[in-house]
C-alpha cells in the first residue's frame, strides 16, 4: 500500500499561500527470511526477476507501461544493470508494485577491484550512501557486480 504526506509550512500570520508543501509517498512493508524462503507482508516470494540497461523510457507514462510488460511476463523483480537509476523509475516500480534491484556504478568483474582491501568497502558504502534511490525501494537489496 502506497501512501501519501503532504507537509504545509506556513506564515505565522497565515495571510499568504503556504510557503511551501512538499509531498513525499512511502509505504510500509515487512521482508524476511525464514527456513530459506524470503517473505514479503507475510506472503511467501520466489524473486522471478529480470535484469536490464538503462532503458530510453522518459515519461512517467512510459516508465509505467514498461514495468506493467514486465508484471505480465510474471516478473516481480527489476535488477538495474550499471548504474542506480533515475528516481522516477523507482516510484514508478513502487505503484506497480514491482521490486527493485539497484546495482551500483561498480560492475566490473571481481579481478577489478581490490576487494580484500578495506579502503575498497569504505568507498563503496559511501558511492551507495551518495547515490542510492532508496527512498521508494520495494526492496532494499544491492547487486555488486556483473553476472558471470
Amino acid at each position: 500500500n502506497l501512501y501519501h504526506l503532504v507537509t504545509r509550512l506556513e506564515p505565522a500570520d497565515r495571510t499568504t499561500s503556504p510557503a511551501d508543501e512538499p509531498r513525499a509517498q512511502f509505504g510500509f512493508r515487512e521482508f524476511w527470511v525464514e527456513r530459506g524462503w524470503f517473505y514479503l507482508n507475510g506472503v511467501p516470494l520466489i524473486l522471478r526477476a529480470t535484469a536490464s540497461w538503462p532503458v530510453r523510457e522518459k515519461t512517467q507514462e512510459e516508465i509505467a507501461a514498461l514495468w506493467k510488460k514486465i508484471k505480465a511476463a510474471n516478473t516481480i523483480a527489476m535488477r538495474t544493470h550499471t548504474q542506480p537509476w533515475r528516481q522516477a523509475f523507482y516510484e514508478a516500480a513502487d505503484e506497480a508494485g514491482l521490486l527493485m534491484i539497484p546495482e551500483g556504478a561498480i560492475w566490473n568483474d571481481r579481478e577489478s577491484y581490490r576487494v580484500d582491501d578495506e579502503r575498497f568497502w569504505k568507498n563503496y558504502r559511501d558511492h551507495l550512501a551518495e547515490k542510492a534511490p532508496l527512498s521508494g525501494l520495494a526492496l532494499d537489496t544491492w547487486w555488486m557486480g556483473a553476472a558471470r
